[in-house]
């Protein structure tokens, strides 16, 4: 039985929330060593971000696509379920990246004085 394409992509981005709770731990280890590793780790955060943002995107576009299809049968609600789902983790790693960001403002604004 093939899954649906609303079914796919809830997995697919649930991969890619899991993949982002190891890279937010890897991408700190790396900051945290220092050198190198701290442009590397940064570089790993802002991909992520991304790939985070372009799946809000196509969330949207999956859902207008649905609505405008005339060959549908039926309204599919995991195309709702979607957004709500991408939105919601989205909104939860960009706080956590914003608080990190503020997080070393704080630290490096003395050295600005």
């Amino acid at each position: 039985m093939e899954k649906r394409d609303s079914v796919r992509f809830f997995l697919r981005f649930l991969l890619l929330t899991i993949i982002t709770i190891f890279l937010v731990v890897f991408s700190l280890l790396l900051v945290s060593a220092g050198g190198f590793g701290a442009i590397i780790g940064v570089v790993l955060v802002v991909i992520n971000v991304f790939f985070l943002l372009s799946f809000l995107v196509m969330a949207f576009v999956k859902l207008i696509k649905h609505l405008f299809d005339k060959e549908r049968d039926y309204f599919d609600f995991m195309y709702i379920v979607n957004i709500l789902f991408v939105l919601l983790i989205n909104g939860v790693f960009m706080i956590f990246y914003f608080t990190l960001i503020v997080g070393a403002m704080v630290i490096l604004l003395p050295l600005l004085a």
